[in-house]
């Protein structure tokens, strides 16, 4: 049986990417503690180009306890050699944090059976990125 709620079966996000602009990609791998608190304070970031599936695992490491604390199952299914976006890292992050915690929230009025939490990117016919947050319960 699925969950009554059923969050964001589908979150398209098309983002452009510039191929000139993600070799020259602006912040270097020192900024993640920085990063990771502007999405916490829900911070205005700066756009910049990068990996999607990196700024989706680093989502995934955030919600760890609450994921645990439900008993909810994350699996991901993250597109090989997507092309780098342009985008704001932070308020994307923001949108899939909100996405995956409503969907745990979502799953905990289910009592017993399995709940999976399904995360997945790939590439939008329009050349575009696409991410998707789903969630199912079974009884």
């Amino acid at each position: 049986m699925k969950a009554v709620a059923t969050v964001a079966v589908g979150l398209l996000v098309l983002l452009s990417y510039d191929t000139a602009a993600a070799q020259h990609r602006v912040g270097p791998k020192y900024l993640y503690p920085a990063r990771i608190r502007a999405l916490i304070k829900k911070a205005p970031a700066w756009k910049d180009a990068f990996e999607i599936n990196e700024a989706v695992l680093e989502v995934i490491g955030l919600t760890y306890g609450e994921v645990m604390k439900n008993n909810v199952s994350v699996q991901t299914q993250l597109a090989e050699a997507l092309p780098p976006i342009q985008g704001n890292r932070v308020q994307l992050q923001q949108v899939i944090l909100n996405l995956m915690l409503n969907a745990v929230d979502a799953m905990s009025s289910v009592s017993g059976g399995s709940r999976e939490l399904l995360i997945g990117t790939g590439k939008d016919p329009s050349g575009g990125v696409l991410v998707t947050v789903g969630d199912s319960a079974r009884d």
